[in-house]
């Protein structure tokens, strides 16, 4: 009976650990995140985030002021903005809030830094230049990383268009 419960135990573990390289390695592209071994998108409906803990929120200014996960949707309930404010949630190159900012820095070659605070344009998983403005379209996804200046306290995501209507 005791080897049957060890046996069971151990499979438990070695389960949750593969699950979360699973969710770290099924993350691809700018616009996915990994949350308790669920893929969500930038293109998913609310619905999906809700299940997953998400504050679904209806201002734009309230969402990006959050200090929690949440979502924006507009009027048409698409998802303009994903702000991920816990550090088990996973983004693009394995990058989570808590994480060193030369995480940043080693990942990615065209990051923009203003201040503290840094910021990746990409064209699919393509990562554009984005000082480069004839190069920016408006369907093209940023991933913003607030920082204190030495680890990442919240990533944003959202598409160019999002980006200037927030200006």
């Amino acid at each position: 009976m005791k080897k049957l419960l060890v046996s069971t135990l151990l499979l438990s573990i070695l389960l949750c650990g593969c699950s979360q390289k699973q969710s770290n390695s099924m993350i691809s592209n700018p616009y996915e995140i990994g949350v308790n071994g669920n893929m969500l998108s930038y293109y998913d409906n609310k619905s999906n985030f809700e299940s997953c803990g998400f504050e679904i929120l209806n201002n734009a200014l309230k969402s990006t002021q959050s200090k929690q996960n949440n979502v924006f949707v507009n009027k048409e309930d698409h998802v303009r903005n994903i702000v991920v404010a816990d550090k088990d949630i996973i983004t693009y190159k394995g990058i989570s809030v808590g994480d060193d900012v030369n995480k940043i820095l080693n990942n990615f070659e065209y990051e923009n830094s203003l201040g503290d605070n840094y910021s990746v344009l990409f064209d699919g998983t393509t990562e554009i230049n984005s000082k480069d403005k004839s190069a920016k379209q408006d369907d093209f996804i940023w991933i913003n990383y607030t920082t204190n200046g030495k680890t990442i306290e919240k990533i944003a995501i959202c598409d160019v268009l999002y980006g200037k209507e927030m200006r």
